[in-house]
């Protein structure tokens, strides 16, 4: 036992297996990997279950705010496998319930290591740690758009009924889904503003990362990615003047106000031809369509303006507008009925919720009043959890929310710092809305943990040693 309780205080050995832990991350279930109906064993799960017990032999070392995120953690997977035990154990209850243990081990993993290593050799692992996942996910998604491949899974199999367009080159990686690689991607990007000095003082690179960002929002058509790579751009921006405002017109600040003031130039002193998005849908839209004729037993291909008139063209555009907006099937109309059957789960189970995997397993079963078509997951993470869970979802979001706070009122770390990690903690509103569910992702299950690390660091210190 001492010799245990050795090894899991030895900085270098958990040093070694927190590396390993970041290593692993990117690969999930995709490689090495065993299936056991209920869970799949993988690299990263190994190392996760090796270093979750790091907490019990460093007890002493943890904060009331370390308990008081263990416990809730803890209390939130209780609460899920005590509704399994005592109603049904099906599959949307057992995938939440892996979902909630994957978060509470997650916690005691980055707990426990950030409690064993201190803060710099803590942030030095987890910089690399997020600069080779993000690095996966740009080799990944330049390979994707350049070949056209993917790894094979349900997405894919849209692609047989599906015509061609940037979707077929939407970087997936092996999330599946081009949103959840967009998410992974700008969820990174961030972290990696926050905890590398390096990243977050080169608004150079800050500017070509959020292009990339927007570059493969574009691809996947996530108009929530495309915010997050503006917002991105803005923070460069906001970076570049708060360090430089004294010296904005100096030389060296050059190269980020010339081409500005030359695109300006470009655009103000020029015709500008209006494109597709910009002109008149009947120009370029209509154009899409045609009308096969059947003309002395022989088909043909028609447009559009080669059938009908101008007057007529109109109407079909407002027309098929018109039916676009209206159709049950529009993916915005979607949305809006999965955010309003949560508010009617909530309404049906304000304290607990409906319960884990509930809100699943209602939609296959039919049981809400507005129509999804054949999606099941909320697509909105504050209605997955607080439908689901009732006060256990409102307790993540006052703890993130404290958090928030807390960090904004540290007087010990530099300005420039505080405004990209509030930033950071802001933009997931925005990444909650990103994928179909939320809950079963390892970015939700390492965000809390990695902000308590980050604020107990910052609380230590006195504010005259804020810097980064």
């Amino acid at each position: 036992m001492k010799r245990l309780v050795e090894l899991y205080r030895n900085p270098k050995i958990i040093g070694a297996l927190f590396l390993a832990w970041w290593i692993t991350l990117p690969m999930q279930s995709a490689i090495f990997a065993i299936s056991f109906g209920f869970f799949t064993l993988n690299p990263n799960l190994i190392f996760t279950l090796i270093l979750a017990p790091t907490l019990l032999f460093n007890l002493k070392s943890l904060s009331k705010k370390d308990w008081l995120l263990l416990s809730f953690l803890f209390l939130w997977f209780l609460y899920a496998v005590f509704y399994g035990v005592t109603n049904k154990f099906n599959a949307f209850v057992k995938f939440d319930i892996r979902n909630l243990l994957n978060q509470f081990l997650f916690a005691c993993t980055i707990l426990g290591a950030f409690k064993v290593l201190n803060w710099e050799k803590f942030k030095e692992l987890l910089v690399v740690g997020l600069r080779l996942s993000f690095l996966v996910l740009i080799i990944s998604g330049l390979f994707e758009f350049t070949t056209g491949m993917h790894v094979v899974g349900s997405y894919t199999a849209k692609f047989d009924d599906a015509r061609i367009s940037n979707i077929f080159f939407a970087p997936t990686y092996i999330y599946d889904n081009p949103n959840n690689f967009v998410l992974y991607f700008n969820f990174f990007l961030m972290a990696l503003i926050v905890f590398d000095d390096k990243i977050r003082r080169n608004i150079f690179l800050i500017i070509l990362l959020a292009g990339l960002s927007y570059f493969f929002a574009f691809l996947a058509s996530s108009k929530f990615g495309v915010i997050v790579s503006f917002c991105v751009l803005a923070l460069a921006i906001i970076l570049a003047l708060l360090t430089n405002y004294r010296t904005i017109f100096r030389k060296k600040n050059v190269v980020y106000l010339a081409p500005i003031v030359i695109v300006l130039l470009v655009v103000l002193n020029n015709k500008l031809w209006l494109g597709s998005v910009y002109s008149p849908p009947d120009k370029f839209y209509l154009k899409e369509f045609t009308v096969v004729e059947k003309v002395d037993n022989k088909y043909r291909s028609l447009q559009l303006d080669e059938k009908y008139n101008k007057s007529e063209l109109a109407q079909i555009s407002d027309d098929l507008e018109e039916a676009k907006l209206n159709d049950p099937n529009n993916s915005g109309n979607i949305r809006k009925n999965l955010i309003l059957n949560g508010f009617f789960a909530i309404k049906q189970a304000p304290i607990l919720g409906v319960g884990p995997g509930q809100y699943a397993e209602l939609t296959s079963e039919d049981k809400f009043p507005n129509y999804v078509k054949t999606v099941n997951s909320s697509h909105n993470f504050p209605i997955e959890i607080v439908s689901q869970y009732g006060i256990f979802g409102w307790i993540y979001f006052i703890f993130l929310f404290g958090i928030f706070i807390s960090i904004l009122l540290l007087k010990s770390i530099e300005r420039e710092l505080k405004i990209c990690v509030l930033l950071f903690i802001a933009l997931q509103s925005i990444f909650w809305m990103m994928p179909s569910a939320y809950l079963l992702l390892d970015i939700e299950w390492m965000l809390l943990p990695l902000l308590l690390c980050f604020l107990a660091h910052y609380q230590s210190l006195k504010p005259a040693n804020g810097k980064g």
